[in-house]
């Protein structure tokens, strides 16, 4: 325990010294800048290389995300790769009901550093990637190049569309949208049904997002629920509605969503068995990549972290026990 301690208190004091070189460093953002304030406030959970596998990566109900897989869940582009203000924006207000604290009383210019550094892990990881792939003969060069850059290049913004009045029109239908499109996962009161539980692409098993908490991942604004409903969040179980519904019973669901989100805890919803016909019809689909759902290649690190805190444990247990039996004697 004494070691754990020391190591703890070197951290911080190393912590301290590099954010106070840090705090002198210029305003302008840059990646050198953005992995040194990684290194400093990022990497005890997603892991000095952003793999997902840092010290406290245990400390979540969701493994810390993993940044070589060069894809995030937050986006406002066309093609779900997220732009520079995308990445500020989920770094600076963290992501609400999971473990992704806000970063917001860092200043700007170190945040969109991090931004930079975070965006460039992915970028690195699936360039190795495809270059192996191309050594190996199973991609051409110009295959590998156009992947990357589709994978990369954040597309054009998504054009949001004028929002209607939330009125009682308005709600009613979000509501019978919402009960078809939504409810066989988020439950017919907003929170979670019994058992909708999805995996993720980090091997992460994660119920459905309680819509009666108002903790939005990517926040409760009327824009930023729309996108969310039109296209989804990469790698998870949320589809996109873009071609079922149009702009305008989009907004109706939003004004639903954000109506249940005023209404305060509840018990979860029914299960999904007990669920009318025309709720479990609405049930999303499975991932279309077969590899978004497989375990981590590195998961039973987390094991055996388990299995050497039970030992420990079961070692001051014991030794508690023999200084009880000598003070006894």
């Amino acid at each position: 325990m004494r070691r754990r301690a020391s190591g703890t208190l070197c951290w911080l004091l190393l912590s301290g010294s590099a954010v106070g070189a840090l705090a002198a460093s210029a305003e302008t953002p840059d990646v050198e800048t953005g992995r040194r304030l990684f290194l400093v406030y990022c990497a005890e959970c997603h892991g000095e290389r952003g793999d997902g596998y840092g010290m406290r990566q245990d400390i979540s109900y969701a493994r810390p995300r993993s940044f070589q897989s060069a894809r995030f869940k937050l986006s406002t582009t066309e093609n779900r790769v997220p732009s520079d203000q995308d990445l500020f924006r989920t770094i600076a207000r963290g992501m609400p009901g999971s473990g992704m604290p806000n970063w917001s009383h860092l200043p700007e210019a170190q945040i969109r550093s991090l931004a930079l550094y975070v965006r460039k892990l992915g970028a690195d990881a699936l360039r190795a990637d495809l270059d192996a792939e191309v050594a190996a003969g199973r991609r051409s060069a110009a295959e590998a190049d156009a992947i990357f850059r589709s994978r990369t290049v954040p597309g054009p913004p998504i054009q949001v569309p004028p929002e209607p009045p939330a009125d009682e029109a308005s709600l009613a239908r979000g509501r019978e949208l919402y009960r078809e499109a939504c409810a066989a996962c988020h439950g017919e009161n907003g929170s979670p049904a019994f058992g909708a539980v999805h995996v993720d692409f980090d091997g992460n098993r994660l119920p459905a997002t309680s819509l009666r908490s108002a903790m939005f991942k990517g926040g409760d604004e009327g824009e930023q629920l729309y996108v969310r409903i039109l296209e989804g969040m990469d790698g998870t179980a949320m589809p996109g509605y873009r071609d079922a519904y149009s702009t305008t019973d989009i907004w109706h669901l939003v004004h639903w969503v954000q109506e249940l989100a005023t209404r305060g805890d509840d018990p979860p919803s029914a299960s999904p068995a007990t669920m009318e016909p025309s709720t479990l019809a609405a049930t999303p689909p499975p991932f279309p990549d077969p590899e978004i759902a497989q375990e981590p290649a590195e998961g039973g690190r987390s094991g055996w972290l388990t299995i050497v805190a039970a030992v420990t444990a079961a070692g001051l247990a014991l030794l508690l026990l023999a200084l009880a039996v000598g003070s006894a004697r």
